[in-house]
This record gives structure tokens, C-alpha cells and sequence, in this order.
């Protein structure tokens, strides 16, 4: 790196210049080094900057090492405790301070300056002890809003609900007459559905099923959950619930519970603003069970509610009674984990307070140390501050791991632009950032309940006004933007399988599935009109996948991310390339296809493919 004061090079992926590289164990040591050119103002006076999150700077004498060509290496050893660490390097050059930064610039140091922590290097160190569900690894998760994969017929819903006529119709997006929008029309998807389609995820080669919300609540989505204890009877019954476990184990398929414990609905057994439940709720009367849990500014009509919504009110972060209820001795956790639940996606996790997180992790762990705990988190949790407040998800062994919207937002941006530094860029900063056992377990998706299809991300030529729900309705893809949508949907998944982490596949994106914002997102599965070729393509990864141990812990190492090719090897062996340049990739040796058993010499321009060493 080539400043205006002196060359440097600090390369934190490499263990010459950072031992060990990555996320550290707390109480180990790490290695630092600073490679300085030398000139005429020899610098002087060699420092290490130690910036623990919050607690000042300490500042570390660095020893000179060796001399490496016309390089001077200067080197530092810090024992960390667990925790999160920002640190720089400075020296006296010319009898002035030069401060080196993680952005490759050099710069005099001037008084009373502050230095930002983007501008520094990381350190992530972790408890000792902590680990994450081997189970987890080498797996296919899937995605399923209940309501809109499988209808088995044999359900019906509740008289405040409509029905649709037609399985995969438009959901309703306008406002009722009240002008709200209530989320009360459904399709009829249910959990015997989702049995009756079991073989149907073997095929594909999941391991594991996230479900969206299963309790009882007043909406298609139930994330305004009315009893935490009880399955929602438009999905089935509760023996519905035991023979989905019993039949998800019989052919090694975890079930993973989306855990919605930062609010519950106005219409619960909790809160009961409209009486439906025996009560009395919190908004019945102030000598409620529940009353302590919220947080009233008037009783009854005014309260704090997530993101203002008052169907939603809000959980007091604080509430040690509803902290007991969800992970006490026969609370939420346990009732469910005791039936066979081996996982839970914490919803809006970033807004479950550091105390709840601890009691989540300690009960589930207690009743199970395989059981899965992981995190709604859409930006670098090992840096997410929420609130004002730094989280610390892996220091204190919080989560197992996080959604990861990042890799998402790198994959697409990758595909429809080209940027192939981005993506490699947002990789080796997980990989330095996160803790070995938390990029194993990673929920890599490309789409969510939460965002748009990435068959309509990755085809469409502009995306409709993301507020204007009735363009939104009206877009669909041109037969031109669904085949281009269609080739570069193969290339993401390509790299959602092979990547580290643990591939979560949305319902529906791999039958071809379009769709804007919410609710247009959460279409019927098109059972009987799924695109065939995109199935099989799905189908051929799963298998690629589930038959190399290389995908299960195998290094990931970047080989090459330029001009729009990004091609990288996973435990040495594999070789994964995605070529969106118009001249071809050619291999330094031989290789055959993993994808046709072809003999290999080249990745073509606009082609992709995974391959082994012949």
C-alpha cells in the first residue's frame, strides 16, 4: 500500500502479517505485523494502536523484526480477553506521526483527532467454549410460509379470515374500508400440507425446515402472535404438529420455530384489546398477569408498539416475567423443544435486549446443546450497534449464528452489475469478522418473507416504486427479463450452495416463483407449474452438495474476482466459477464437471459451473 508518507503493508488475511488470522479465541494471543519501506527518514518509534470497543486506545511498542528486501517488519503480540478490538499502527517519520489505516492510507496525525473504527482493522474474540450445531452443517435449509406452500384441504379458517378461491390468486395488498391493511386473507396452506410434500424436500436434499410463525395469531403471517403455547388451527391441530416432527425425523429433516419474542399481537391472550380471549389481558385491566409486560404511555390506547404499528405492541425489554414465561422451567422454549423443535430464528433479534438473548441461549443450550439459536440480523452482526448499544452476539456466545442478508445484497448486486469485488470484499470480511463455527452455520438466502423474489431482483430492469403497492401488483416480469432472470437465478444458486454456510432456500425460488415487496413476495408454491429446468438445476446442487465433504468445512479460498469473474476452491479440491465476462476462463489444469461429469478445460464466457481436479 503506497501512501503519500511512507509505504506499508498490513494484509490481516494473511498469517505473515496477522497470526492467527480471523476471529480468535478469548485469552489467546495474536501476532500483529507492519512491513515499513525504508528511505532516508527511517521511521521511528513503531507503534501498535489497541482500540478495545468503548475503552480508549493502548498503545503498544512494536520490536523490528527482520528486514524483508527493502522492507523493514516490525511485529507486536497482543493477549486478548474476549471482546471486540479496533486497532492502526503509527511511527515517527521526518519528526512527524504517520498513522496507517485499514483503507491503505497514511496520514500525519493531528490533535485531538478521533479515529473511526471503519478506519481501523478488526478483531473479533470470542468466548472460550463456544461452539455451534454440527448437525447444521453440510445442510439445505427451506423456507416455508406456511400459508402459501401446501393446502391439504383440510383445514379451514377462522370466521374473521377469507379464504381464496383459487390456490396461487393475488394476495390482497389495498387497504379495508377502515383504510388498514389486516392481513387477513389466506390460502390454506397447512402443516398436513407440508407432510403431504415431505418427499418433495428430500429430492432437494434439505435437511432442515425454517417455518414461519406456528402459533395461534390473527393474520397469514402470524408474526402478531396471539398464544405462544398453542399451534394456530387454520394450520392444523396440535397432533398435526407431533406427526410433522415425526415424519421431518423419519427422513432427517430438522424443524426450526421462528421465535417472535420482541412483541406480541393486540388480539393475544396477552394483551387482549378486543376480548376474544377470557382475559384479562393488558388491555383489560392493570391488575393483568400481562400488564407489566408492556409498556403504557394512557392505558389502553396508548402504548409503545413496534415500529408504530398497534396491532404490535411491544415487549418490555426489561419484563422479568415474560423473560420467565418464554425461557423458565416449562416456558415457550422448553414446551416446544421438548416436542422436537432442534432450532430457533429469533425474530427482530436485534431488538431483544442482551439479557433475553443470554436466557434464550442458556435455556435452549440447557435442554440441548445441539439446538440451533440464530438471529433476524440484516447488516455485520459482529458489529451491529442497536440503539445506540454494540451488540454482542458471538462475544458472549448469543447466537449460533444470523440470517445473511449481506451475502444476499453482494450475491445479487454481483449478477446484475458485475461487481465481483463487492462480493469477494463482503466474504473476507465474514471470514475475518466471524468466528470459524459461525460462517459454517450462516442462513445464506436470496430472498426472504421480508424481501423481494430473486427471480424479479435479478431479471427485472428497474424495480417498481418499493411504497407504491398497486405498480407493484401490476409488474411482472417480460418473457425477455424472466429468461435472463431464469439464467442468472442458476449462477446465484450455484453460489448459495457452494459458499460457506448453510443454504436457506425460500418456497418457491426454486420452481421459478416472481415477486415484488411484501405481500407479493409470499405467492402460492405453483405446484404442477413449476419451471422444470430451474427445479432440476436446484435438484443437481442439492446432490453436488450433500455428496462433497468440502462443503461442509472445507476452506474457502478466493482464486480469482475481476472484470466479472469470481471463481474460488472450497477445502482445495473443489473449484466454483462464475463467469460473466465475454472472453473464457481458462484452468490452470485439468478438470472434469461436477455438473455433467465432463472432462473441463475452460468456464465459458457467461457460463458457471463447479469442478474437480482431474
Amino acid at each position: 500500500m503506497a501512501g503519500p508518507y511512507i509505504n506499508f503493508i498490513h494484509d490481516h488475511a494473511d498469517t505473515a502479517y496477522r497470526d492467527p488470522v480471523g476471529a480468535l479465541q478469548g485469552g489467546s494471543t495474536v501476532t500483529l505485523r507492519l512491513a515499513l519501506k525504508q528511505g532516508a527518514a527511517s521511521p521511528l518509534a513503531v507503534m501498535l494502536v489497541l482500540r478495545p470497543d468503548g475503552a480508549g486506545e493502548w498503545r503498544t511498542a512494536m520490536r523490528q523484526e527482520r528486514v524483508q528486501g527493502v522492507y523493514a517488519v516490525y511485529a507486536a503480540e497482543l493477549k486478548l480477553a474476549a471482546g471486540l478490538y479496533f486497532y492502526y499502527f503509527t511511527a515517527e517519520v521526518g519528526g512527524e506521526c504517520v498513522r496507517f489505516f485499514a483503507d491503505g492510507e497514511d496520514v500525519l496525525e493531528e490533535d485531538g483527532e478521533t479515529v473511526a473504527d471503519a478506519n481501523c482493522w478488526q478483531i473479533t474474540a470470542f468466548e472460550a467454549g463456544f461452539d455451534t450445531p454440527h448437525w447444521l452443517v453440510g445442510r439445505i435449509i427451506y423456507h416455508i410460509f406456511i400459508d402459501r406452500f401446501r393446502a391439504s384441504g383440510n383445514v379451514r379458517p377462522r370466521p374473521n379470515f377469507r379464504l381464496h378461491k383459487v390456490w396461487g390468486g393475488q394476495p390482497d395488498y389495498l387497504p379495508a374500508a377502515d383504510g388498514e391493511i389486516h392481513n387477513d386473507d389466506v390460502f390454506g396452506g397447512d402443516l398436513r400440507g407440508i407432510i403431504e410434500k415431505l418427499d418433495y424436500l428430500v429430492s432437494l436434499h434439505v435437511g432442515a425446515i425454517y417455518l414461519s410463525p406456528v402459533f395461534r395469531a390473527e393474520s397469514n403471517h402470524k408474526y402478531n402472535t396471539g398464544d405462544y403455547l398453542s399451534i394456530d388451527g387454520m394450520f392444523g391441530s396440535e397432533a398435526d404438529f407431533d406427526d410433522l416432527v415425526r415424519e421431518t425425523r423419519a427422513r432427517d429433516i430438522y424443524l426450526i420455530l421462528d421465535g417472535v419474542f420482541n412483541h406480541t399481537g393486540d388480539d393475544s391472550i396477552y394483551f387482549n384489546k378486543y376480548g376474544r380471549y377470557p382475559g384479562p389481558g393488558a388491555c383489560q385491566s392493570k391488575d393483568s398477569r400481562y400488564y407489566d409486560w408492556y409498556t403504557f404511555e394512557h392505558w389502553r390506547d396508548g402504548y409503545e408498539c413496534w415500529w408504530g404499528v398497534p396491532t404490535l405492541p411491544s415487549i418490555r425489554k426489561d419484563s422479568p416475567d415474560f423473560r420467565e414465561f418464554v425461557c423458565g422451567r416449562g416456558g415457550v422454549l422448553e414446551h416446544w423443544m421438548a416436542r422436537g423443535v432442534r432450532g430457533w430464528r429469533l425474530d427482530v433479534a436485534d431488538e431483544l435486549s442482551d439479557g433475553m438473548l443470554d436466557a434464550i441461549r442458556k435455556t435452549a443450550k440447557a435442554h440441548d446443546p445441539d439446538t440451533l439459536v440464530l438471529g433476524e440480523v440484516w447488516e455485520d452482526a459482529s458489529t451491529k450497534i442497536a440503539y445506540g448499544e454494540r451488540r454482542r452476539y458471538f462475544q458472549g456466545a448469543q447466537l449460533d449464528s444470523v440470517m445473511n442478508y449481506p451475502l444476499q445484497d453482494a450475491i445479487i448486486a454481483y449478477l446484475r452489475g458485475g461487481d465481483c469485488a463487492g462480493l469477494a470484499l463482503l466474504l473476507a470480511r465474514e471470514q475475518n469478522n466471524y468466528p470459524a463455527s459461525v460462517q459454517r452455520s450462516l442462513m445464506n438466502i436470496l430472498g426472504t418473507h421480508d424481501t423481494m423474489r430473486v427471480l424479479s431482483a435479478l431479471g427485472a430492469d428497474e424495480y417498481p416504486d418499493g411504497g407504491d403497492r398497486e405498480a407493484q401488483s401490476k409488474a411482472a416480469l417480460t418473457p425477455e427479463q424472466r429468461s435472463r432472470g431464469l439464467r442468472l437465478l442458476r449462477a446465484a444458486a450455484l453460489l448459495q450452495m457452494t459458499l460457506p454456510g448453510v443454504p436457506c432456500v425460500f418456497y418457491g425460488d426454486e420452481a421459478g416463483v416472481e415477486g415484488w415487496g411484501d405481500p407479493f413476495c409470499r405467492a402460492c408454491y405453483p405446484w404442477g407449474s413449476e419451471d422444470a429446468g430451474l427445479l432440476g438445476w436446484y435438484r443437481k446442487l442439492g446432490e453436488i452438495r450433500a455428496s462433497r465433504e468440502e462443503f461442509r468445512e472445507g476452506e474457502y479460498k478466493l482464486l480469482r474476482a475481476d472484470r466479472g469473474l469470481f471463481c474460488f476452491s472450497r477445502g482445495g479440491k473443489v473449484v466454483v466459477a462464475v463467469n460473466l465476462n465475454e472472453e473464457a476462463y481458462r484452468f490452470d489444469g485439468a478438470m472434469y464437471s461436477l455438473i455433467d461429469g465432463k472432462r473441463a478445460a475452460q468456464v465459458d464466457a457467461g457460463g458457471w459451473g463447479v469442478y474437480l481436479a482431474d
